[in-house]
């Protein structure tokens, strides 16, 4: 379940839910569609998918790699005022700015030097 605009089902959040109030997905990520946008380092650019289609394809490509003709970023994933079936995907797109329903997520490297500090 996530938390969006509608709100049917067991939805009685009305805004912004604290994490980890719905069940991780399949991955056990929490979080990943709905509650809030989430913001990502990529620059948006409107011919960038047009652009891209010349290279060869490429695992999980990362938009521009500066701001080009433009000052947002993208957002994923929807929030709690989003459609639902318009927004609520990761693979969704969108640029904009942050705000009171952009969050963001920190990365850490699946790597042993980067993990050693962290419980599992």
């Amino acid at each position: 379940m996530q938390n969006f605009h509608g709100k049917p089902g067991k939805d009685v959040i009305a805004d912004i839910a604290p994490v980890g109030s719905y069940k991780p997905n399949g991955y056990k990520l929490f979080d990943m569609a709905g509650n809030v946008w989430e913001w990502v380092s990529d620059w948006f650019s409107a011919t960038y998918y047009a652009e891209s289609l010349k290279e060869p394809p490429i695992r999980d490509p990362q938009g521009p790699a500066r701001q080009v003709n433009g000052k947002w970023h993208i957002r994923r994933g929807g929030s709690y005022d989003s459609d639902p079936k318009k927004h609520l995907r990761i693979s969704y797109r969108e640029p904009g700015p942050s705000g009171n329903n952009v969050g963001f997520r920190c990365l850490v490297p699946n790597t042993p030097e980067a993990t050693k500090n962290f419980v599992n």
